[in-house]
């Protein structure tokens, strides 16, 4: 019996060693030295008692969350449904809080104002499709190895012929608001109409708003032109050109710098390097090829250094902020001076930006121009009309009462949309061409006005009164059009006039700024309109003592 029972238990022993032996050997679990170097610095953190915190990292873990700023409506990114965060970004977000062993939080933020929620702490990490630039450098601290790249895409229907700058010229591009590379445009003389959100954005092309689009070329693959994008619009739409490839990194506050920028550092340095970014991407469709360079990259031990990422292996922030100006320096201590009396930064990008500069003393220029070329032209116009209504032939007077009737009653826009038509007909569109066209609306629209006052004036009359007279007694009319016309003048911008509201609004787009932006603009016009009226006060009164 004792025999039988040992034999079985040998049988028994040598099936679990054959089986053992055969058995395919676990996966491994080892960590790249970047990992472990993240761990070591998380492990020291918790080390520290939770009512004694002193930086940002020791407060996340203590805290156990992570509070990310992500986007909700850049597809494939970020994505909010009303109960859900989804994207690429979002699933990023979760693998770096499950390495930093917390929970991840996400707070809803836009281009605008996810820097601001960054500042104000509503935020721990901006994780939001940002482009890492040397003028945010100087505001937040961004992680580095960066998380993902894009240049700026133009998009347009299939059939448009536009292959380069050159053919940009003239145009109009619908950009999003506070896009850096929305400066590019400026300096070729393309104009711009400023979206806020990406979706209105896609909106304005797929309903013919827009015939051309910008923004980050990701995102126009994924909604526009990618395999991922409806069809409805990858048949129609295709990309015309790209430019300024910039990388893409999170972000967290200056004080981070040193506890929480260097972890997440580290982490980033990992996904790289064992290729779970690169998983990441292709799993929200997403391309890879900066993906590849950078494990390639990072795959190399000697960007491992002290146990933080060797600075020799980042790549440098893009470059493609305004070259400051001369008073830059001054500015800055006034915006700061200013925003400790304002809840939101005041900021002033026409004066510290030499590119924002050189706009905004064009617009002003322009402005000038278009204001007192539209007084003269409203005054030559109203003598036009005068004579025309005053003619001794009758089909002279008809055809003059038609077109007095019909600038008199026309809105302002619709004349300039239909000067602009005309015009651009039968000659190539040009900034100088649409000042030219604007100054001769705004004088038509205006002098009608002043020459039906003046035939007025000269038919209650018994007599025939000369011209000078005529103006005499209807200089209240005539001063009322000249104001009208000064007011109206901004409106030039509607046709691509680079006046003052046209260039503010160019500035805004990639800058991002508008309350000073639009404060200066209503200061700038309300003086020179107050100028104008009392110019023109004056010469009414001397011209009553005259008669």
């Amino acid at each position: 019996m004792k025999f039988w029972l040992n034999f079985a238990l040998f049988i028994l022993f040598s099936i679990g060693i054959y089986r053992g032996a055969t058995a395919s050997p676990a996966p491994a679990t080892e960590s790249s030295p970047y990992a472990l170097a993240a761990q070591q610095n998380i492990q020291e953190a918790l080390r520290v008692q939770c009512d004694k915190t002193s930086s940002e990292l020791e407060e996340i873990l203590c805290n156990k969350r992570i509070r990310f700023g992500v986007r909700t409506n850049y597809r494939l990114f970020g994505e909010y449904d009303g109960q859900t965060f989804k994207g690429f970004e979002i699933d990023l977000a979760k693998l770096l809080a499950a390495r930093l062993g917390v929970q991840a939080e996400f707070v809803a933020s836009t281009v605008p104002n996810r820097i601001e929620k960054l500042l104000e702490q509503e935020i721990d990490v901006v994780l939001a499709t940002m482009a890492h630039t040397r003028a945010r450098d100087a505001v937040i601290y961004f992680i580095r190895p960066h998380y993902y790249a894009s240049p700026t895409a133009i998009v347009g229907a299939k059939n448009l012929n536009i292959h380069s700058w050159e053919d940009l010229r003239g145009k109009t591009v619908c950009v999003p608001l506070g896009n850096f590379s929305n400066i590019a445009f400026t300096q070729h003389q393309v104009r711009m109409l400023i979206y806020d959100r990406p979706d209105r954005l896609i909106d304005a092309l797929r309903f013919g708003a827009c015939s051309l689009i910008a923004h980050d070329q990701s995102l126009l693959k994924a909604n526009v032109t990618g395999p991922m994008a409806p069809k409805a619009l990858s048949e129609r739409f295709a990309e015309k050109l790209s430019f300024d490839d910039v990388p893409w990194g999170l972000g967290v506050r200056k004080e981070a710098q040193e506890n929480l920028g260097v972890v997440l550092a580290l982490l980033m340095a990992d996904l790289h390097q064992s290729g779970a970014l690169q998983n990441l991407a292709r799993q929200h469709h997403l391309d890879i090829s900066f993906l590849d360079q950078q494990r390639t990259k990072w795959s190399n031990t000697q960007c491992l250094q002290n146990q933080r990422v060797n600075n020799a292996c980042l790549s440098p922030a893009s470059n493609l902020e305004d070259t400051p100006t001369a008073i830059a320096p001054a500015i800055r201590v006034l915006e700061n001076s200013l925003s400790r009396f304002t809840d939101k930064p005041l900021k002033f990008p026409m004066f510290t930006g030499s590119s924002a500069a050189q706009l905004f003393v064009s617009g002003l220029f322009v402005s000038l121009i278009l204001v007192f070329g539209s007084v003269i032209a409203t005054l030559a116009f109203a003598l036009l009309f005068y004579r025309l209504l005053l003619s001794k032939l009758l089909l002279t007077r008809i055809v003059g009462n038609i077109i007095t009737q019909f600038f008199q009653n026309s809105p302002i826009i619709l004349l300039l949309v239909l000067g602009y038509l005309v015009v651009t007909f039968v000659t190539p569109y040009g900034f100088t061409l649409a000042v030219l066209v604007s100054v001769a609306v705004i004088g038509l629209n205006n002098g009608a006005n002043g020459g039906s006052a003046m035939y007025e004036t000269a038919m209650s009359s018994d007599y025939p009164s000369p011209v000078l007279t005529v103006v005499k007694d209807t200089s209240v009319q005539l001063r009322a059009a000249v104001i009208n016309a000064a007011k109206a003048s901004p409106v030039a911008a509607f046709i691509g006039a680079p006046e003052l509201l046209a260039v503010l609004t160019d500035i805004t787009s990639f800058t991002g700024e508008r309350i000073t932006t639009y404060v200066i603009l209503s200061i700038f016009y309300l003086c020179l309109v107050q100028l104008v009226v009392i110019a023109s006060g004056r010469l009414t009164m001397r011209l009553k003592k005259d008669a």
